[in-house]
């Protein structure tokens, strides 16, 4: 309980996005550092105040009967959507914010969780969102008539689509950083929650309810990644020894292992350097993850790194279900996943392999292991 306890503290001191707690009589019990920069004001300066100091003078009295509104039913609930809300900092200057409130039953009374995240620049890449669409939309009606110019029409769709393609990187950006924000709240309240409801009925619901929240976060910051990936020509490389990054790898995956009672032998021994981004840490960590979860609890796993000359060639062995031929065509394609025991994944992971392979060069492949099993390849050329 006290380690939660601490890691709660540092996850509420350290949160990218401004905490403030609130008491019953709408007075300042609690702030964190993001909030102190966010608003300008030491917490100390804070302290006991209001929470209107932080609200522009003319909201003021709605935010008041806003405020006693809310503690008569408080519940979770998101301000924002639809809404332009305000701040003020020390200086008199305004932004806008988002608000994500929740209450929190403590001994002496209920508090209000508000985290609060400046969008004055989410704004700002909205409004270039929406009139980069109108004149979009004003390109695509003046050229439509003009489809019949063969030439000239294939000029302009291949110009409409690069400012379609850079709206829709614009899109998930900010649908990537929305999303994630309010899911790692919704965590945090849970994992409170299952503080107070260790052992208790209500805990597997909560726990239903973290695993699910856990699962959208690693899709969501997967189809982040390959996003990103997809749209990248190059990466910044430099040398080092795949050996050591792959080993640091098999370390991190070690309590995995312990839980499923599995062993691993690792069989490279001398270094291999290759010219590389340290991206290429989410190919290993990705296959490791791949064999523990996709490999029968017991088992064993072989990882090694081999220098050839003009290639490092790493693979990791496991003696689980295997892949069926038909199915290896499909591995690495996104959103394509093939049948493995009824484990659950976003159909994302080994096309993401596959994207930053491609982007040094090198390939990924998977092979059957005569003793049962996979047996996953990556390549990279030394230079």
């Amino acid at each position: 309980m006290q380690e939660n306890k601490t890691l709660f503290e540092r996850f509420f001191e350290f949160a990218p996005d401004a905490i403030v707690v609130v008491d019953s009589k709408g007075r300042i019990v609690r702030i964190n550092a993001a909030a102190e920069t966010m608003f300008g004001y030491s917490r100390y300066e804070l302290l006991e105040r209001a929470i209107e100091v932080l609200v522009p003078e003319r909201f003021r009295e709605r935010h008041v009967e806003y405020r006693n509104e809310y503690f008569s039913n408080p519940r979770p609930r998101s301000l924002g959507k639809g809404l332009n809300l305000s701040g003020e900092r020390r200086d008199g200057s305004e932004f806008s914010v988002d608000i994500m409130l929740s209450p929190l039953e403590t001994s002496e009374g209920t508090l209000v969780i508000s985290i609060v995240r400046d969008i004055t620049e989410r704004r700002r890449m909205e409004e270039e969102l929406r009139r980069a669409h109108d004149e979009l939309e004003i390109r695509v009606k003046e050229r439509t008539a003009e489809l019949a110019k063969a030439n000239d029409a294939l000029k302009d769709y291949a110009a409409a689509l690069e400012e379609a393609n850079r709206i829709k990187d614009l899109f998930t950006d900010i649908m990537h950083h929305d999303l994630l924000n309010p899911l790692g709240a919704i965590r945090l309240m849970t994992e409170l929650q299952l503080e107070k409801t260790a052992g208790d009925e209500t805990s597997r619901g909560l726990l239903m309810i973290k695993r699910n929240v856990d699962k959208l976060i690693e899709m969501i910051r997967s189809a982040g990644m390959y996003a990103k990936l997809e749209s990248a020509e190059k990466l910044e490389r430099s040398k080092l020894d795949l050996n050591s990054i792959l080993r640091a790898v098999t370390e991190s995956f070690k309590l995995r292992m312990e839980e499923k009672n599995m062993r691993l032998e690792y069989l490279a021994k001398d270094e291999c350097y290759a010219r590389v981004n340290p991206i290429i840490e989410d190919v290993f960590s990705n296959l490791l993850d791949n064999a523990i979860k996709y490999s029968p609890a017991g088992s064993k796993i072989e990882v090694n790194i081999m220098d050839e000359n003009k290639y490092c060639k790493t693979y990791v062995r496991d003696w689980g279900y295997g892949i069926k031929d038909d199915d290896k065509v499909k591995l690495f394609t996104r959103f394509q996943r093939v049948d493995k025991k009824g484990v659950k994944g976003t159909g994302l992971g080994l096309a993401i392999v596959k994207r930053i392979m491609t982007l040094h060069g090198g390939r990924v492949w998977v092979e059957d292991n005569p003793e049962g099993g996979s047996v996953f390849y990556v390549e990279v050329p030394k230079s």
